[in-house]
């Protein structure tokens, strides 16, 4: 998918329609970790969220080796255990914006596999750091001002 229009949003359609709260928690973890090698475990992570949150610029962007991927497979379970195995190298900040960026498209993404395999990574996160996972109800109320 390309630009098609002048003033066309670079958010995908179903992002414009969460909270303000929660499109910005997704983009700011579409950021990365800083300090991170070139080809580190949580660069995948964040590669998959780009591909789901953002619309490419150009058509190839979803062809190149990084910045965002649109293939959401069985491959994306190795690429979550990748990321558990390194998460002491992670700094925590970075940490939090991706476990809640990854609940947000696992309950609100509109395509059932594309919210299976993102919640996927968001239970493991709470498993592996002792966390209760919310609600969805939970999650709209803690990130919604209305």
């Amino acid at each position: 998918m390309s630009k098609v229009k002048e003033r066309e949003s670079v958010l995908e359609e179903w992002v414009e329609e969460l909270p303000f709260t929660q499109q910005a928690l997704l983009l700011l973890a579409t950021r990365g970790a800083d300090g991170m090698p070139k080809y580190n475990a949580a660069k995948q992570m964040v590669y998959y969220l780009r591909g789901v949150v953002l619309k490419a610029a150009y058509p190839d962007f979803y062809l190149m080796d990084g910045f965002m991927s649109k293939r959401i497979d069985e491959s994306f379970d190795k690429s979550i255990d990748d990321f558990f195995r390194d998460t002491d190298t992670y700094p925590m900040h970075f940490l939090m914006h991706l476990i809640h960026a990854y609940e947000v498209v696992g309950y609100s993404h509109p395509d059932e596999q594309t919210r299976f395999w993102f919640y996927k990574f968001y239970s493991k996160a709470c498993k592996a750091f002792h966390m209760n996972p919310e609600t969805k109800e939970e999650l709209n109320k803690r990130l919604s001002y209305i």
